[in-house]
């Protein structure tokens, strides 16, 4: 048996506690996959726990902190014997020779991808205050995104309006079932969570953290364009 965990969590951006993830993991027969695309925005890492336990394994990405998502490149840690088990079902030259070296100058060049994870970080936090300030929840966030709504209103007009600021926004129509229990690792409750509509451009809204100017323009687009009651 296999159990996955996205920590940080997408869409909600919510990170789990690490002692959480290791009481899930000590004394079981199953393994747990810790992905990690988005920890570099986190307050911390399960790989400690992989020289403790051998049933843990973690996955790492290129596409978020160190912006090479066209790379399609990662990384795995874990135990020797169980990374041995992966690479009998891995793909035959699953990552090209362009990709590895990007990898790898990206890896050399570590305080660039520090530099930029510490200016998105920054401009997450003022985006999470601004939105709060014209009416929105915000779920707190340990990633390169934030999760915000504002209740009893449709964010299809604010949507629409993204596009004409130069920002690319989405909507999401996650159902309740999904959004409540993204939102239960922050100690929001499943009933409020569950009151995220799905369905339709009306669910709450994922921005990404790009420049300040595009998040001062999500913050334009979501004050002056006004919501249609639910």
């Amino acid at each position: 048996r296999v159990l996955i965990i996205c920590n940080p969590n997408s869409p909600s951006g919510t990170f789990t506690p690490l002692d959480v993830i290791e009481d899930l993991a000590r004394g079981r027969e199953w393994i747990v996959v810790v992905d990690e695309a988005y920890v570099d925005f986190a307050p911390a890492t399960a790989l400690t726990l992989v020289a403790r336990y051998d049933n843990v394994l973690v996955l790492r990405s290129f596409s978020k902190s160190f912006s090479l998502a066209g790379m399609r490149i990662g990384l795995a840690f874990g135990h020797p014997e169980l990374l041995g088990e992966l690479a009998k079902v891995k793909d035959s030259y699953n990552v090209s020779r362009v990709a590895i070296a990007a990898g790898v100058a990206a890896l050399e060049d570590y305080t660039w991808m520090e530099q930029n994870v510490a200016r998105i970080v920054a401009s997450r936090a003022r985006l999470s205050e601004e939105l709060r300030a014209v009416g929105y929840d915000v779920l707190p966030s340990a990633a390169n995104f934030v999760l915000a709504r504002r209740p009893g209103e449709d964010q299809g007009a604010v949507q629409a309006a993204l596009p004409w600021r130069g920002v690319r926004g989405k909507i999401r129509a996650r159902c309740k079932r999904r959004c409540a229990s993204a939102a239960s690792s922050c100690g929001t409750s499943r009933r409020r969570a569950s009151s995220m509509p799905c369905g339709s451009a009306s669910g709450p809204m994922r921005r990404s953290i790009d420049c300040s100017r595009s998040c001062v323009r999500s913050v334009d687009a979501a004050h002056h364009t006004p919501g249609t009651r639910r």
